[in-house]
Order: structure tokens, then sequence, then C-alpha cells
């Protein structure tokens, strides 16, 4: 007997900074701008600009069990524009969503957070939805 067919599913992504559409299912979304910046003067806004982001994979097992969720991961982003820390802030309730989200934005590089023409480290939410369509 075959396995069922796994559910057309998407990835959205959000960071509190620019909308950047990709191709394929997973689409990269706003969330406004807002990230506030962590290691950066109280006051100041972080408004980190995605420069690369691997495509979130959507777990197979997780499809083919019809799981969906919402992951919020906190993000350390450096000067130099990369994640240093990623954890999951709110987990989704599925595992392998949770991990597979914490192993796409690990791998992400960001505008950093600036003061005038100075790169700050600043602390970042980006939320990741894993979404099945019927």
């Amino acid at each position: 007997m075959t396995p069922p067919a796994p559910a057309p599913a998407s990835v959205s992504t959000g960071i509190h900074a620019t909308q950047k559409p990709v191709s394929g299912a997973v689409r990269l979304e706003a969330t406004g701008n807002n990230a506030i910046s962590g290691l950066a003067p109280i006051g100041v806004r972080a408004q980190p600009n995605y420069r690369k982001n691997p495509e979130p994979v959507y777990p197979l097992a997780a499809r083919r069990r019809r799981q969906e969720g919402l992951v919020l991961l906190s993000v350390t982003v450096s000067a130099e524009g990369r994640a240093t820390q990623v954890m999951v802030k709110q987990s989704s309730g599925v595992a392998v969503l949770d991990e597979a989200a914490l192993r796409a934005v690990q791998d992400w590089e960001f505008e950093p957070a600036r003061m005038g023409r100075k790169a700050l480290s600043s602390e970042i939410e980006v939320p990741v939805r894993f979404q099945l369509h019927p």
C-alpha cells in the first residue's frame, strides 16, 4: 500500500522589515517594522532587511500528518548581519516544525541595525508559519 501523498503546503516567514517575495511555495512576508534593538542604545530601532534567506523546508512527516503551526523565533543579529543565536520563543507545538524553522533561520543573513553609519548587534523576532493548502 502506498502512503498518501503529502498535502500541498507553504511556509511563510516574516521579520519586522521589508517584504520580499520568493519563488515556489515559500513566501516571505513582512509583519511591520518594529524590531527592537537588543544591544543598541535604548530607543534605537533595528530595521534589518533580508540579505540571504534559504527557504524553510516543510518537513514531509509533518505534511503527511497534516501538522501546521506558527513558530516564533528570537534571533540575535550581529553587527556583521549574521544570525549568531536563534532560539524558539514560542513553539508551534510540533517539534519537527520548530526544528525546521531553527535550521533555516540559523543560516540567514541580515542587514544589521544601524545608528547613523555604525552597524549594531540587535535582537529581532522572526515568525515562521507552516500551513497546508486544501
